[in-house]
């Protein structure tokens, strides 16, 4: 068990926050009580008699010793009080509090536990389980290190990549390790046509076993290892850049695109980019196949050449007309389209605050937001007015980098809330946003012919701006459920296929009271406008002449219709509202998003 420190976990429980601290004194009591922290999964195990009793027993110490850590004078809760803080909905809960209480006392608040003290975290959630950590946790000896992975089932064939430290192998993704010295070279050998010809003898179906790996033949060449190393570490790079030029990769810095003054010049630029290091890929990894084949005689067996389809970087063409019969059936093909889909994404990113022009990679993702962006200067100076302290500035006008508050180009949304609608109803609507972007990424000179770039890349009628509304109207939350897995960050708050009412919100930066000013300070208003449009309509139609009147009697019919939608979904989301719902971002977004369920946007 690691050194312990202090620190306690926190925990809502009726409405109100709890801390748990898993002290030294509390962990003396379990000890003494129960034989021991592994014990506890015996403790909540639904046959225990003393389940209950035990629960609250557990409970009331943890939260007691938490009190005394913050005043030793407080006063303490009776174990009658606590259990009336449990009941059936919250007693998983509450005993995975427990558990992670124990984390924290042993591991820290900021540690990364598992790495740090040999796994401890994963063995107790184990226990809890199974009663048994070795049941699911074995080889824990090679946990966290460098190897060499592949995909236990793959349709695709046999291929193996570079585990880097930190990661843990499983069932489904098999690990080898070897030395340093040799990594290059065993896994140069192992993603060769050699080894591809040596797994089809060994394993002729679509499993790929640790035992049938272990038969692979190993054959270094002393003479030919430094060229082998050094491609290997060019197709390390060259993977490595391409894996990371998109947002969902761990190591993302800024989309590609975020360059110079024209979009058509920085798309060339990128595009150019990836062709020449597919090019330069396939080179290398026909050569590694050459030096293999050559090493192993296999040279009346096989040829090195790899077709254009089995090369694992993206390569980019304006149109799906333009992806020759090579790169039928990849998965690594992407058009002028996709590229500009990314842009977006990234730049609703960056509208959120998820990203910053000014600040490579992942900038908030959860935790207190107002640590990495400041209303105000760099000192975060206000000023007070009738006893009220006011930010100099309403607006996000400085990110912390490093140790220093400098000035963001693009400042993050305030509310986290961003209105989509079919017109510039909010001074925040989504496209207007966008189009602010482009002129901070790129200049005002050359604004409109970057718009029109977008546009044309994304297809549809009309001017620029409209093109780049219906887009975000009708298709970007599908684009960014399928970028995201199904697994959406930003929530789509959506009334209906009428298009009343649409806003995303950043999932990480939730606070259980943003519906209630969605509803108030965006479904409220957009309501008001609906009624002022509607009169305004019906009394132009009064005075219309026929051929005016069937024109805007149409305009009149979709209002209504939006209204409408909006007048029940405002039913739907006052409901919510007053519930004032917190979400723990440890759940997921599986979990999280089916609690709005009705009043989000179905992710397909």
């Amino acid at each position: 068990m690691g050194a312990l420190k202090s620190g306690a976990f926190p925990v809502e429980l009726n409405g109100k926050e709890y801390g748990l601290l898993f002290s030294l004194n509390a962990l003396d009591e379990v000890q003494e009580k129960f034989g021991g922290y592994d014990k506890l999964s015996e403790v909540f195990n639904k046959d225990n008699p003393n389940l209950f009793k035990d629960t609250r027993g557990l409970l009331t110490l943890l939260i007691n010793e938490a009190l005394l850590a913050e005043d030793e004078n407080a006063q303490l809760l009776e174990e009658k009080r606590v259990g009336r803080l449990i009941h059936a909905g919250n007693l998983q809960e509450v005993q995975n509090a427990i558990f992670k209480s124990f984390y924290r006392g042993t591991a820290g608040d900021n540690s990364d536990t598992e790495n740090e003290n040999d796994g401890e975290e994963i063995k107790a959630y184990a226990i809890s389980i199974y009663k048994c950590s070795s049941r699911t946790i074995q080889n824990t000896q090679f946990y966290y290190k460098e190897g060499l992975t592949w995909s236990a089932l793959a349709s695709g064939g046999f291929s193996v990549r570079l585990q880097e430290e930190g990661a843990l192998f499983g069932s489904g993704g098999y690990c080898a390790f070897t030395d340093k010295n040799i990594r290059n070279y065993i896994l140069a050998l192992m993603n060769s046509k050699a080894t591809g010809a040596f797994i089809q003898f060994v394993s002729p179906t679509l499993n790929y076993e640790v035992g049938h790996i272990k038969t692979i033949p190993v054959v270094i060449d002393d003479n030919l290892k430094e060229t082998v190393d050094k491609a290997v570490d060019e197709c390390i790079f060259f993977s490595r850049r391409d894996w990371d030029s998109y947002e969902t990769a761990w190591d993302f810095k800024q989309n590609p695109l975020v360059n110079g003054t024209r979009l058509t010049a920085a798309y060339a630029t990128w595009k150019q980019e990836c062709e020449d290091r597919f090019q330069q890929l396939k080179k290398n990894e026909e050569e590694l196949n050459r030096i293999f084949i050559d090493i192993y005689g296999l040279q009346d067996e096989l040829t090195p050449d790899v077709a254009d389809k089995d090369i694992t970087v993206h390569r980019v063409f304006d149109s799906k007309d333009d992806v020759p019969e090579s790169m039928k059936g990849s998965n690594y093909v992407r058009t002028m389209r996709d590229e500009i889909v990314s842009l977006i994404s990234y730049a609703v990113g960056c509208m959120f605050g998820r990203y910053s022009l000014d600040v490579d990679g992942l900038v908030c993702a959860g935790g207190d937001f107002d640590s990495t962006f400041r209303k105000g200067d760099e000192s975060g100076t206000a000023i007070t007015f009738g006893g009220i302290r006011i930010a100099v500035s309403d607006t996000y006008d400085y990110i912390k980098n490093e140790d220093k508050w400098i000035p963001v180009t693009f400042a993050p949304d305030t509310d986290n809330i961003i209105p989509i609608c079919d017109d510039e109803y909010f001074d925040d609507d989504i496209t207007g946003r966008f189009v602010e972007f482009v002129r901070k990424v790129y200049g005002d000179d050359t604004l409109e012919e970057n718009l029109k770039f977008v546009a044309d890349a994304l297809g549809g009628k009309g001017q620029p701006k409209d093109v780049i509304r219906n887009y975000f109207l009708n298709d970007f939350y599908s684009d960014h459920c399928k970028i995201y897995q199904k697994r959406p960050i930003y929530w789509l708050f959506d009334s209906g296929k009428k298009n009343g009412f649409k806003a995303l919100i950043y999932m990480h930066r939730y606070k259980p009271d943003i519906i209630a000013r969605i509803r108030t300070d965006y479904v409220h208003e957009q309501q008001g406008r609906y009624r002022t449009a509607i009169a305004d309509l019906e009394s132009r139609i009064a005075n219309a002449d026929t051929g005016s009147r069937v024109k805007l009697t149409k305009q009149l019919t979709k209002l209504q219709n939006q209204a409408e939608e909006l007048r029940v979904y405002e039913e739907k989301i006052h409901h919510l509202a007053d519930q004032m719902i917190r979400i723990d971002l440890d759940d997921g977004v599986k979990h999280n998003y089916v609690i709005f369920q009705d009043v989000l946007a179905k992710i397909k």
